[in-house]
């Protein structure tokens, strides 16, 4: 059985790959707003890679609760989010991105997910190398919401190397892509048993992506592996949906390993300034057994312009079986593992005034009844402004 499944990935990798080669001979011919967009995003870029130093800001204000049959919080909560750009020479820039947060509210949890953060973080850290317009390295603290798979890992930083290969032709492109990485966690000597060895985290992605006039499509694979997780990490994911038997955090330890595969796709159409679409997403742990191993992704998404401002709505379906990923690393946001529910999110844009207003709902119950999990409910209320420079 294991050997037929890294045979489909083997193969979907094979179609991807065929599939993105043999569009490049595809002359597609895009509208006049997608040429816009692209007009727009080179001067961006432009700008981005010809500053000797850029920093840009943003603030927000909002509030959020949370409840289950265990914990319950509510929240407001504000803060400043910093992104800065450091050029050392053309092909060589320095780039952080922090946050500066403010929480005050109740919060009723077994656990600590649910503390109250106030001060600052480092969301990325890290040099950025381009070589060539198609080659790309970064090494430092590096956010991992570019793997776009959040049923794997959430968007947190984690010291690393990332290796990428672009190849485009007119309308397509295919993207190469490694990375090598330790998972961030802390262990206090109560919470081991002895010294622990360094956890490590790879992963290995190609993506393909082209555009037939209005249409857009983009699909991906990521292989991924984790090893010597510690217990800790096992403790903690316990509490979360893995399956982990002893509640010792010092000598826990994780039934299965973690190695396996995302697939992804998703489509998006335009219709001038209207946007639509839809995709799906993954993952199955190889190292666990069916019913253990398997996790899914869906959405539909709209972006519907109201004269220079514009509304985007979001809906989406999960299902994450107990063991697909490492919970203590994927996102909080659907529940992380032995999970199934639903998500909604909208975002209305006050472009000429510069500022958005968001709202999400998340609603998430267990797949197998456990003692420590049960249906959860999430909702968040936001005001942010838009990126400015100083």
């Amino acid at each position: 059985m294991r050997r037929r499944r890294r045979n489909f990935s083997a193969a979907v990798i094979s179609l991807i790959t065929c599939f993105v080669i043999s569009s490049s001979a595809i002359s597609a011919a895009t509208t006049s707003h997608t040429q816009s967009d692209q007009n727009t995003t080179t001067k961006k870029l432009s700008r981005k890679y010809s500053s000797k130093y850029r920093l840009r800001w943003k603030t927000n204000l909002g509030y959020q609760t949370f409840e289950s049959v265990t914990d319950s919080s509510s929240i407001a909560a504000g803060g400043f989010t910093f992104d800065g750009q450091g050029k050392l020479a053309n092909e060589l820039f320095l780039r952080a991105n922090a946050q500066m947060r403010f929480e005050s509210g109740t919060t009723q949890s077994l656990y600590r997910e649910l503390d109250q953060n106030n001060g600052l973080f480092i969301r990325e850290a890290y040099a950025d190398y381009r070589p060539f317009n198609f080659l790309r390295f970064k090494a430092g603290a590096i956010s991992q919401q570019h793997l776009n798979a959040p049923l794997l890992v959430s968007r947190r930083s984690f010291p690393a190397v990332v290796e990428k290969l672009v190849i485009s032709k007119d309308n397509t492109a295919l993207i190469l892509k490694a990375q090598q990485a330790i998972p961030t966690s802390s262990s206090f000597d109560q919470e081991r048993s002895d010294k622990e060895p360094q956890a490590s985290f790879q992963t290995q992605t190609i993506e393909g992506r082209a555009i037939f006039g209005n249409l857009m499509m983009k699909g991906f694979v990521t292989n991924f592996q984790f090893n010597n997780l510690p217990s800790k990490v096992a403790f903690d994911s316990s509490i979360f949906g893995n399956t982990v038997p002893d509640n010792d955090v010092g000598f826990s330890n994780f039934v299965f390993d973690y190695a396996g595969q995302v697939l992804g796709a998703e489509a998006i159409l335009k219709f001038g300034a209207y946007e639509f679409g839809a995709g799906i997403q993954q993952i199955e742990n190889q190292e666990a057994p069916e019913k253990f191993n398997t996790g899914r992704l869906g959405f539909v998404r709209a972006l519907i312009p109201f004269g220079d401002d514009e509304l985007e709505m979001k809906f989406e379906n999960f299902f994450n079986e107990s063991d697909s990923s490492v919970a203590f690393y994927n996102s909080a946001l659907y529940g992380h593992n032995n999970r199934v529910g639903y998500s909604t999110f909208a975002k209305y844009s006050f472009r000429n005034r510069g500022f958005a207003i968001n709202a999400g709902y998340v609603n998430s119950d267990v797949i197998n009844q456990r003692a420590l999990e049960s249906q959860e409910e999430k909702f968040q209320l936001q005001l942010e402004t838009f990126f400015e420079d100083f």
